[in-house]
């Protein structure tokens, strides 16, 4: 087993009690409140800014041209593939970045994008580990809740739901 590999062995007992949380079971069976998944919307949203700020500082800081790509299309799928969904789901709920680009983060999420924007200064490789692990959680995830609950696929979370279990969030975290 490879050091990935084990790392997601590790994480499995974490990743299950996230498949198990009342938001993602609500989500599956599609009793999530509008005002839940709403909130959820902004908050993901503002996570999503400062993890591209992430990727951003490696794109500043690559020493090579394989750095400089791989950092490039981590800030492309954030942006242009959770991006996307992120600001059909802002439409719907008669927001836009501008309304909400300023409001705070939860301690949570601040804590966790803190921490990443940190790594990304001490260097690529712990950069890169540093943010590994939410790509990876969320693909892991959302496969195995469109597994347990097909669904899902007639909710209005599909979309979501869709994109974090895309085979993409494997592709780029290889």
């Amino acid at each position: 087993m490879n050091f990935v590999e084990q790392c997601i062995q590790d994480s499995l007992p974490i990743w299950q009690q996230c498949l198990d949380s009342e938001f993602l079971t609500r989500l599956q069976d599609g009793t999530l409140s509008e005002d839940c998944l709403k909130g959820y919307i902004v908050d993901d949203s503002l996570y999503l800014w400062q993890y591209a700020k992430v990727f951003a500082w490696g794109i500043l800081h690559a020493q090579d041209t394989d750095a400089l790509r791989t950092f490039y299309s981590f800030l492309a799928f954030v942006n242009e593939g959770e991006g996307a969904t992120r600001v059909q789901y802002l439409k719907r709920y008669g927001l836009t970045d501008e309304q909400i680009q300023h409001l705070p983060q939860r301690p949570q999420n601040k804590a966790y994008t803190d921490y990443m924007l940190a790594a990304a200064r001490e260097g690529i490789p712990e950069c890169m580990m540093a943010s590994l692990p939410c790509t990876l959680s969320y693909g892991w995830i959302f496969r195995r809740l469109v597994e347990r609950a097909p669904a899902v696929r007639d909710t209005v979370y599909w979309p979501l739901v869709r994109d974090y279990a895309d085979d993409s969030y494997d592709e780029i975290c290889r």
